[in-house]
């Protein structure tokens, strides 16, 4: 009939017609609909009544929903993917669960099945939560349902990268007693299994249903057998016969079933080839100048099924074995043994040892070999028996082969060497440079022989982009030593290693390196020999696992590589590069040791030196290839904005609740959906925690990578770790912390806005785990809500704090309370006052909890600091219990009534406050915040405030900072003629540039370093300038001081709840007592200060705690404060807490003890207490 139309068309009309003749002999070619179509959102499509109806109790309005909601899939081919369908998949799926009438359940199954077609990819966050209810109703026998029930399993499974995961999932249905369950899902095996290739085989699936379907294949129940055998014949055709059975045991000894089991597989292979037909992506195009030849677009015919299954890459048998703890297989006398004086009882447990190892080649990597691989190590070097330390060799080879991911071909026979190359595929040439350096340092010929052998070997694996570059500049100058060495055979086994370098690299690049010997043609001639036979040796068949389990790089096969020069016919000069780059030899590499003769069939050097004009362009065009960017596991787009403001609008749910529902979790699956692979969704929503871990780690190397994917999306990341908040699994929770930081960091970072939905979406799920008992969970938690801080400014932070005051748990109320003090003591009330933050805390006096009540109370001192006897009138009216128990706390703190003096932030202006709160620039003092995110901006704010170069620096009157002068009679006055200027202590710029110090001030900064022991930052930042002024980060710096009243500010922080304030005062009060300069302004203080220091040991002891490292390491500041001759020497090493109490209370008694009157005054730099007795 195509003929007969053929010869009636005339030469315009045959164009159109061969067209449709080939489409009707060849239908597979034609594209694909779907990637056509347009995207449809059904959902608004629906009619007004769908959802009444599909709830009815009649199940003929229930069935009519549902028909409509069908004819709208069929209809509409693609489904849009910026539309939800978590709700209605969740309907779906109850009702395919639950609904009692079997004409409904399948036309739920027909929806669904309808969904996963039209939404592909986009449909698998749903696919593991839908799977087990339709493995479940695979139980009913009836053709009406168990049809589309097969069908929609087959499209859930088409959705998914890989079965491996829905391993849990089939293994729990096979477990079942149910036989028609049973027959189903092996069927279902059968089926996806047959549409695989050999590369793609899901090996922990494989792995996980082989032991079922053996005890399947001995049912009672026929069906059950004859489906088992199929899926058993499925894998056969995936991992060849003599994997499987190696598997399946005993069942390899009945005949009957092996026999089916051979028809299964043929059947299989046939199914799977006719499935590849289907899928062959072949979409035919025709010429323009309609010359009646019709083209594939690709140019090339569509290869068999069958040829591209035989061209796969075989399976390793290694990944099917099962990993064995050969530890415990180990004889009792094995320790005893191995350290006998008799060579042969050590020989004799070696043996056994070996024999285990070879037993099992696949070692469990969760135990720990680091004890008998350091054992093997030490007989290897020292043991004096050649056979023993033969068998430690073999031993030490069969560990490292049994923990690769992939068994390697051995190189040599020697067990020595093999032992040397199985232990470097488990490692990078990076980590083993410093010992191959020191190997290369022998004087014994032998081993530098050696060593030179293994680089030349090691350099083979090795390309342009995994060569690490430190490791073999380091190498270079010792090899080169080499080629000078008067043994011949050491020359050459140089010779050789800088050869297969400079495969490596490329010859342009390794000329640097080579720059001692380039005048020396004869080494030159002989490295260059050893470059082209490198060349010729190392094709894609020869670059072993190691390569590949190391770098992951992507290697070409040799195979690849032929089909591509059949379809291009290369030039003359372009064929003999690609027989010198790319080989495709399939043998095994000649022996190192046999004085490197090239190996049989190696094209002569004689013969490539003919070619070598045109060799070295090409090679340095192969060395270093243009890569396209790897798929982004998170696409960095604007959608950010859109979402919040979604939120805002309530066009979306609120992230608000108590515990996560699964409207939230859906919708943050359909969220992140549209930004992340398929892959990423499914460990980040796994119920397995390994998965949440791994996508933790792939989510982590990103930010190494693409940083600016993490910041786009940080409100859903952030959203994500919130759900693990809910979880109790500690390893993951401290993983999930850390990333969230990391997250925070970045944003802080790229200088992104983060507003109050993104915020209050996150904190308050994060502060219900500020109450965990581990105290390193809590730590990281204080470091998020510091970056949080730095982020978004404590106004907008305390709603959230004093809303988190309201739970149960102390611990949590306490940790709130801590940061709300931070918040007063360092940013004031200007802003904070007006959200109650005064009652909040008053309510917390009357806790139950001790260290809630110590914390309600440091947070009114602070307050108190701050205003004053207005904090009476912000409290309002309190128990008097309570009243007494605050006016005795300020009382023993010491602390002046409106003592902070003015604060930048009450003439309205935002203080971020950061891990340390300090004070903004040009508000007085001038102390640098690393935190903040507008780091750029004051440092450029600076430069135009910045010292002046006055060279006068012996005037009388010496400028100490902006607010104090100091004259030669040794008084201060106030410089009124600075005031109006900004007072730095040291810019950043100044600092970096190494700048001429201007003032004695700054000469006196460079002696801290011999004075402080500690930086008292949490957060230390990366990339700070380096410099000698490590200054304390507090928020009122000594040397920046603007009143006398911060003056005394910085003495009552030594009575400070928090320790790191506490230290950082005692440190400054320190220093300053060290400047002879600047101890006038303590002259009048003293007593205020060893007032505060008493207050400090009282809350030690009552709140810090004695048996506490950070109580102890307070005490030990304090007792070198109180005992200053130490300090221009060696402070206190003690370890014993006894012995620290012992200290203080004999310093104790030697200040006050049996004296009435302290008279205190400063001398030499040194504080002395002079006592009257009574």
């Amino acid at each position: 009939a195509v003929v007969r139309g053929a010869l009636h068309c005339t030469r315009g009309q045959w164009f159109d017609f061969a067209l449709i003749a080939h489409q009707a002999i060849h239908p597979s070619e034609i594209m694909d609909e779907w990637d056509f179509a347009e995207e449809v959102d059904i959902l608004s499509k629906l009619p007004e009544n769908f959802e009444e109806f599909r709830d009815s109790k009649k199940w003929q309005e229930r069935k009519e929903a549902l028909e409509g909601l069908i004819a709208l899939l069929d209809a509409n081919v693609r489904l849009s993917s910026k539309v939800s369908y978590g709700e209605i998949l969740a309907n779906l799926q109850t009702m395919l669960a639950k609904d009692a009438n079997i004409n409904v359940c399948a036309l739920a199954a027909k929806c669904i099945k309808g969904f996963a077609k039209g939404l592909r990819a986009k449909f698998s966050p749903y696919a593991q939560s839908i799977i087990p209810v339709v493995f479940d109703k695979l139980k009913e026998k009836r053709p009406l349902l168990r049809d589309p029930l097969i069908e929609c399993a087959d499209a859930i499974a088409s959705t998914i990268p890989s079965l491996d995961l829905f391993v849990e999932e089939i293994e729990e249905n096979m477990k079942k007693p149910n036989p028609q369950i049973k027959q189903q899902v092996d069927n279902f095996l059968y089926r996806q299994l047959n549409m695989l290739t050999v590369d793609k085989a899901p090996k922990k699936l494989i792995k996980t249903v082989v032991p079922l379907l053996i005890k399947h294949s001995a049912d009672a129940d026929q069906d059950v057998r004859e489906a088992s055998l199929s899926a058993i014949g499925s894998i056969q055709r995936l991992i060849g016969e003599r994997n499987i059975r190696s598997m399946i045991g005993d069942l390899g000894n009945d005949e009957a079933k092996m026999k089916k089991i051979g028809e299964y597989t043929t059947k299989a292979a046939q199914a799977h080839a006719e499935e590849m037909a289907k899928q062959a992506p072949n979409p035919c195009t025709v010429q323009e100048g309609r010359s009646g030849v019709l083209e594939s677009e690709s140019g090339a015919t569509t290869i068999s099924p069958e040829r591209s299954t035989a061209t796969a890459k075989e399976v390793d048998p290694w990944d099917f074995l099962e990993p064995v703890d050969v530890l415990t297989k180990l004889p009792e006398d094995f320790s005893t043994n191995i350290e006998s004086k008799k060579w042969t009882e050590r020989r004799d447990a070696l043996q056994a040892f070996l024999d285990i190892l070879v037993a099992n080649p696949k070692l469990d990597p969760k135990v720990s070999y680091g004890e008998h691989i350091a054992l093997l190590k030490r007989i290897i070097e020292k043991d004096a028996n050649i056979n023993v330390a033969a068998l430690a060799a073999k031993c030490m080879k069969g560990v490292a082969e049994g923990l690769r991911k992939k068994e390697k071909k051995p190189l040599l026979r020697d067990p020595l060497v093999e032992c040397i190359d199985a232990i470097a595929a488990t490692t990078t040439l990076e980590a083993m440079g410093e010992d191959i350096i020191v190997a290369l340092e022998k004087p014994n010929p032998n081993i530098k022989i050696q060593t030179d052998l293994f680089l030349y070997r090691a350099f083979k694996q090795l390309n342009a982009q995994t060569m690490p570059k430190k490791t073999m500049k380091a190498l270079a100058p010792l090899l080169i030593k080499h080629t000078g060495d008067s043994d011949a055979e050491v020359r050459d086994a140089s010779y050789a290693a800088l050869g297969s370098a400079m495969r490596a690299i490329g010859e342009k690049a390794c000329l640097p390196l080579l720059s001692d010997i380039l005048e020396d043609k004869l080494k030159m001639g002989k490295i260059k020999e050893f470059y082209q036979k490198a060349c010729e040796e190392v094709g894609p068949e020869v670059i072993t696992q190691m390569i590949q389990s190391i770098h992951k790089a992507d290697v070409i096969s040799s195979k690849d590589v032929q089909q591509r020069e059949r379809k291009t016919v290369p030039l003359a000069s372009e064929s003999s590069v690609e027989q010198c780059s790319a080989p495709a030899q399939d043998e095994e590499p000649a022996g190192d040791d046999e004085s490197l003769k090239p190996p049989a069939g190696v094209v002569p050097v004689k013969k490539i030196q003919e070619k070598k004009k045109e060799l070295p362009k090409k090679v340095e065009e192969d060395e270093e290839p243009v890569r396209k960017r790897a798929d982004e596991l998170l696409s960095a787009t604007d959608e950010k904005q859109q979402r919040l403001r979604d939120e805002r609008t309530l066009k979306i749910l609120k992230w608000n609740f108590t515990s996560p529902t699964e409207e939230h979790i859906l919708q943050l699956q359909d969220q992140i959906g549209r930004l992340a692979k398929a892959s990423l969704m499914a460990m980040l929503f796994h119920k397995d925690f390994k998965q949440h871990l791994k996508a933790i780690e792939l989510l982590n190397k990103t930010a190494e990578t693409h940083p600016e994917a993490l910041v786009k999306n940080s409100d859903l990341l952030l959203k994500w770790c919130t759900l693990r908040f809910y979880e109790t699994n500690p390893a993951v929770l401290i993983k999930v912390l850390e990333f969230a930081k990391q997250v925070l960091v970045l944003v802080r970072s790229f200088d992104e806005p983060m507003s109050s939905e993104e915020m209050y979406a996150f904190v308050p799920h994060l502060l219900l785990k500020s109450g965990e008992q581990k105290e390193s969970m809590r730590n990281a938690i204080r470091e998020i809500i510091d970056e949080m801080t730095d982020i978004c400014g404590p106004l907008k932070m305390c709603p959230a704090l004093l809303e988190a005051l309201k739970t149960k748990n102390a611990r949590q109320r306490a940790e709130c309370l801590l940061v709300l003090e931070q918040y007063v003591a360092r940013a004031g009330l200007t802003q904070l006052k007006s959200l109650g933050i005064h009652k909040a805390m008053a309510a917390c006096i009357s806790d139950r909890d001790n260290s809630v009540r110590n914390a309600a109370l440091n947070g009114l001192v602070a307050c108190y600091r701050d205003e004053g006897d207005q904090m009476w009138r912000s409290i309002g009216k309190i128990g008097d219990k309570e009243r007494a128990m605050l006016e005795e706390r300020i009382k023993r703190s010491g602390v002046a009534p409106g003592s902070t003096g003015n604060r930048p932030g009450s003439n309205g202006g935002a203080v971020k406050v950061g891990a340390k709160i300090v004070v903004p620039p040009g508000a007085g003092s001038a102390v640098r915040r690393p935190h903040s995110r507008s780091a750029s901006v004051r440092r450029d704010h600076s430069e135009s405030h910045t010292r002046e170069n006055s060279p006068d620096m012996d005037r009388p009157n010496r400028v100490l900072n902006g607010t104090f002068t100091y004259t030669d009679d040794g008084n201060t006055r106030q410089d009124l003629t600075m005031a109006h200027g900004p007072r730095y202590t040291i810019d950043d710029e100044y600092v970096e540039q190494g700048g001429v110090n201007m003032l004695d001030t700054t000469n006196v900064l460079s002696e801290l370093d011999t004075l402080q022991h500690r930086m008292p930052t949490r957060n230390p930042v990366p990339q700070l300038p380096t410099t000698p002024l490590k200054r304390s980060g507090s928020s009122s710096s000594i040397s920046s001081i603007d009143t006398m009243d911060q003056l005394e500010k910085v003495i009552q922080n030594i009575s400070s709840g928090l320790i790191d304030v506490a230290k950082d005062a005692l440190e400054q009060v320190q220093f300053l007592l060290s400047v002879e300069d600047q101890r006038a302004l303590l002259e009048d203080r003293l007593d205020m200060v060893m007032q505060t220091v008493g207050t400090q040991l009282k809350l030690v002891r009552n709140m810090h705690g004695i048996h506490t490292p950070k109580g102890q390491e307070l005490l030990k500041l304090i007792l070198n404060f109180l005992t200053p001759e130490y300090c221009r020497t060696s402070y206190y090493d003690i370890h014993e807490e006894d012995e620290i109490l012992e200290r203080v209370v004999e310093t104790a008694r030697e200040l006050f003890g049996g004296h009435r009157t302290v008279n205190a005054g400063i001398a030499n730099g040194v504080l002395e207490v002079r006592g009257f007795a009574q």
